[in-house]
């Protein structure tokens, strides 16, 4: 009788190779990919809540690739190699007071990414891994972590609720602080139109002494003339251009920034007074103008277009550009989005965002943390104007205008709206969708203060600007 052999047992070795060629392969790609993974998403959306979502996302990848709680090493190496190549790749100059605060949520956000993360990449349920790993902290490891998230949510809403309601106030009441009364008379010796308010009596004897003095005497207010379309009487100044090209020929209109008013905007007339017809204008909430808030560009759009209106049915000018200065810029891209009568837009000193403008301006100013605030500000903000103040953010309003010729002029050390934050972002959106844009850089200016540091150079940029593009 034939005696037979039983089959011998499959040998153990290449079942453990595989599992050991896993145990490296999956943290070391879970590494790899928080190396991509976390520069990638935090690098389009600097300090704001878009960045904490994007490490929290990257975390629960990397989580789920790692595997195993105890593997929270890597999301944690790779931060830390990203710091040590954050200088040599130029990623850290624009680090800011709080930077601390900002790279300590980035570790909590992707940490807490990664850690939920590892949940999805094991046998069990994720939501059955979940529980098991709470019952493990035992009662008062389960009562201590309460208490830290706890204290974590009321600060944070705390901080957030109060910024929401005080910061949101703050923006839509603020005004230009006491300034100089001149006109385009007094301070270059210009003859100029009132438009929209009773100039009689109005000094216009040029007087340089006007120029550093801060107003006393009390301004007459915007008439009925010029009205916007929810009622806001705005004022300006119509100064006909010294080459003498007449109401029709063309003509520049002016648009000052967030709590200044057109005798800001004077600064900026210089260089088109010759050869054009300028129009500066006082937004609402601003100037001789009437309003009682302010909303970034959201609202003052209607004044712009208001002031144009006026300008086409009392002047007729044969072509048109609009030039603007931070908030002012934003109002005028605003704008021309719907208005074909601008035909050219030079926007100096303007921010991508609201939110990375007002994080600056937290942080810079108020020595504060500007995350969670400047979100919560916008929300505030937003709730008592009735409109998304993030609706007129150039970075999108910037791509609507067709193919209108965009002239952008920044200064490289603008603390307000940082150029990587700014104008960076903003011509990069412009050249994707494929529009007209040209870009001047001055070296060593502040917010605002292009025409300041570089005078000569960015009368040289704008009037070569509107040359080239049918201004003259």
């Amino acid at each position: 009788m034939p005696v037979t052999t039983p089959p011998l047992p499959p040998s153990p070795r290449p079942a453990r190779a595989a599992r050991r060629f896993v145990d490296v392969a999956r943290p070391l790609a879970a590494l790899a990919l928080a190396l991509a993974g976390f520069p990638f998403a935090a690098r389009p959306y600097p300090v704001t809540i878009a960045a904490w979502l994007g490490w929290i996302g990257v975390g629960l990848v990397v989580g789920a690739l790692a595997g195993r709680p105890r593997r929270v090493w890597i999301p944690w190496a790779a931060l830390a190699v990203i710091a040590v190549l954050a200088h040599p790749l130029g990623w850290d100059h624009d680090l800011r007071a709080f930077w601390w605060l900002s790279a300590t949520l980035a570790l909590l956000f992707a940490t807490l990414g990664f850690l939920v993360g590892t949940a999805f990449g094991g046998e069990a349920s994720p939501a059955a891994e979940l529980r098991r790993r709470w019952s493990g902290f035992g009662r008062t490891g389960r009562w201590v972590a309460i208490g830290v998230v706890v204290v974590l949510v009321l600060g944070l809403v705390g901080y957030s609720g109060y910024a929401f309601v005080v910061g949101g106030r703050q923006y839509v009441e603020q005004k230009p602080g006491p300034g100089p009364c001149d006109n385009p008379g007094t301070a270059f010796g210009w003859a100029f139109e009132p438009v929209n308010y009773d100039g009689s009596g109005e000094p216009t004897a040029l007087d340089h002494a006007s120029i550093t003095s801060v107003c006393t005497r009390e301004l007459p207010p915007a008439g009925t003339e010029v009205v916007s379309s929810d009622g806001i009487p705005v004022a300006g100044w119509y100064i006909p251009a010294a080459a003498g090209a007449g109401p029709t020929g063309p003509t520049v209109v002016i648009v000052h920034g967030g709590k200044t008013d057109k005798t800001d905007g004077l600064r900026y007339a210089p260089p088109f007074h010759h050869d054009y017809n300028v129009l500066i204008i006082d937004l609402r909430n601003a100037g001789q103008s009437g309003g009682e808030v302010s909303s970034g560009g959201l609202h003052e759009q209607r004044d712009l277009r208001a002031m144009i209106d006026w300008l086409e049915q009392a002047k007729h000018p044969g072509w048109l550009a609009v030039m603007g200065n931070s908030n002012g810029a934003s109002t005028a891209l605003a704008e021309a989005r719907t208005d074909d009568r601008v035909r050219a837009l030079i926007l100096d000193s303007m921010h991508s965002g609201v939110e990375l403008q007002l994080g600056n301006v937290i942080e810079g100013e108020d020595g504060l943390p500007p995350w969670p605030a400047a979100a919560a500000v916008i929300a505030g903000a937003s709730s008592i104007l009735g409109g998304d103040l993030t609706s007129v953010d150039p970075i999108r309003t910037i791509t609507q205008v067709g193919a209108r010729p965009i002239l952008l002029t920044h200064g490289s050390s603008d603390p307000i709206d940082r150029p990587s934050e700014s104008v960076e972002r903003n011509v990069a959106a412009a050249i994707d969708a494929g529009m007209n844009v040209e870009v001047h850089i001055c070296v060593g200016a502040g917010h605002g203060h292009v025409i300041d540091v570089c005078g000569p150079a960015w009368a040289e940029w704008v009037t070569s600007f509107l040359a080239a593009h049918g201004g003259i």
